[in-house]
């Protein structure tokens, strides 16, 4: 990949790459690390690609990686925080945003990189099964999860109401 590629693709992948990386690592200064070994890995990268997909699902898998790989080591398990500057204080609108970020964000990972997928950057069923390598079933069943986990966080008292 020469200088120009390389360039062209880190612009457009920029913050689709570190958003992926903060939903893992839950704090910019891990996030921004992630993101950056990733641009590195892509720049060292000697394989050609396909198309502009195949770069995107390239970095989501290396991201993805580098993050679990991360959040492995002992460092990391010592201590987990959330970001507060990832949304800014003021309207009511990003205080919801940012109180549902962080219960997506506490949600297992498993259910948190579908719905991050899913809702925050509109990947399909399909092509989240794709990039996971899991079955589309598998998916569909991670979303609904997660949307129950999210629902019961956010209505406290839904499980009793339903109840009656």
């Amino acid at each position: 990949m020469n200088t120009k590629e390389f360039e062209s693709c880190y612009h457009k992948h920029f913050n689709f790459v570190y958003r992926l990386s903060f939903t893992y690592m839950k704090n910019q200064a891990d996030a921004e690390d992630v993101t950056q070994e990733t641009f590195l890995r892509l720049y060292h990268q000697r394989g050609g690609f396909e198309s502009e997909e195949h770069v995107r699902r390239w970095l989501l898998r290396v991201a993805i990686n580098l993050s679990k790989d991360q959040l492995k080591s002992h460092w990391k398990q010592r201590r987990q925080e959330l970001d507060e500057n990832m949304f800014e204080t003021g309207s009511g609108r990003q205080n919801d945003q940012k109180e549902i970020w962080q219960e997506v964000a506490a949600l297992p990972e498993k259910y948190r990189l579908v719905l991050y997928l899913y809702y925050y950057e509109g990947y399909s069923v399909r092509e989240i099964g794709q990039m996971l390598r899991c079955s589309i079933s598998a998916v569909k069943m991670r979303l609904k999860r997660g949307r129950k986990l999210l629902r019961l966080e956010l209505e406290p008292g839904i499980e009793e109401w339903r109840s009656i």
